[in-house]
């Protein structure tokens, strides 16, 4: 089973995503002196003293956006028999669904999955994708959407984890 996040909410993330990259083009061209727009004659024989400067400000930032941006269309959650997959703005989290206890509902909107380690302490990973704080204006622009998606998920838990009796009791 495939949750995503809500398209609007993705493609925000994806805009998010394009002021690094900005940042990083403007900072490249104050650090070599350019104008805009770029051209490849301009690049050709920079000065080396203003290579370092817009190498270390331009490649971080640069790398940081294509980050948002590609990680922005997969924020959401994968199910499959051996692994629930929860995939945030920056990370990834794989958790066993032998281990997966349930999904913890915060007071202020966040949604958490709960699950046990190996030493079998408990553990809470955020699941950014269907959390927004409840008194926020996002909170009521995806409610809906995230309502579904975690009640989805959670009838999936219930499916294809251990019996109820064997987890604690869910609280919302």
């Amino acid at each position: 089973m495939e949750l995503r996040a809500d398209p609007v909410y993705r493609l925000g993330y994806a805009v998010m995503g394009l002021f690094p990259i900005l940042l990083a083009l403007w900072c490249i061209q104050i650090a070599l002196d350019v104008e805009l727009p770029f051209r490849s004659a301009d690049f050709r024989n920079p000065p080396p003293e203003r290579l370092l400067p817009a190498a270390l400000i331009g490649a971080p930032l640069l790398a940081l956006g294509f980050l948002l941006v590609a990680r922005a269309w997969s924020i959401g959650v994968t199910c499959t028999d051996e692994v629930i997959e929860i995939s945030g703005r920056l990370w990834t989290r794989n958790i066993p669904t032998s281990r997966v206890t349930g999904i913890h509902r915060g007071f202020l909107g966040g949604v958490s999955l709960r699950w046990k380690d190996r030493k079998g302490q408990s553990r809470l990973t955020r699941v950014s994708a269907f959390s927004a704080l409840s008194f926020s204006g996002e909170a009521a622009l995806f409610a809906e959407h995230n309502t579904r998606c975690v009640d989805a998920l959670e009838n999936w838990i219930d499916q294809h984890t251990s019996p109820p009796d064997s987890r604690p009791p869910r609280y919302r």
